[in-house]
This record gives structure tokens, C-alpha cells and sequence, in this order.
């Protein structure tokens, strides 16, 4: 895997990293519906990079 492969599965994850810190560190604040966001996003990332066609399906 390349470094290119793996830039969707690690902005997922940094998404997700960060909604978790919101919802620790802010919790009952308007902070936490950007934490719904970024898992949203996060998870949109991840589930793309999962279902993208690789270079060996070409």
C-alpha cells in the first residue's frame, strides 16, 4: 500500500479521534453536534477507501 491509499482510512480515523476528545473534553456543549459531524465524516472516509476499487481490481 502507498501513502495515497492510506490517506482516506487516516483522515477517518483522525475524524473520529477527534470527535471522541470533543465529547470528553466539552461534553453538553454545542461542541458535541461537530463531534456527530467528523464521526459522519470520518466514517464516509473509512467506508470509501473500503469500497474503492484497487489497482489489482483493474
Amino acid at each position: 500500500m502507498s501513502a495515497d491509499e492510506l490517506r482516506a482510512p487516516i483522515i477517518g480515523l483522525q475524524c473520529t479521534l477527534l470527535a471522541i476528545f470533543l465529547v470528553i473534553a466539552v461534553p453538553h456543549t454545542p461542541w458535541v453536534l461537530l463531534a456527530f459531524l467528523l464521526v459522519a465524516v470520518g466514517t464516509l472516509f473509512t467506508v470509501g477507501w473500503a469500497v474503492a476499487p484497487t489497482d489489482a481490481d483493474t
